[in-house]
């Protein structure tokens, strides 16, 4: 279950890969995810965009600590 201060990261358009998925993919726990999210929605840097979807290959092919 959602707890209220999750609800603030569904305000925002959500994206196909997000920070999280391409970093730390499964290993910390849903609130971490949660806290990686938010801090990227607040401090989100324009260069960002470009280098997720550039990271994510290598993040499903190495697949380490993936669920």
């Amino acid at each position: 279950m959602y707890q209220p201060w999750h609800r603030k990261r569904l305000e925002t358009v959500a994206s196909m890969v997000g920070l999280w998925q391409v970093t730390v993919r499964s290993s910390c726990d849903f609130g971490g995810i949660v806290e990686l999210d938010l801090h990227t929605i607040e401090h989100w840097p324009p260069w960002l965009d470009p280098k997720i979807p550039a990271m994510t290959p290598l993040a499903v092919f190495r697949g380490q600590r993936a669920v």
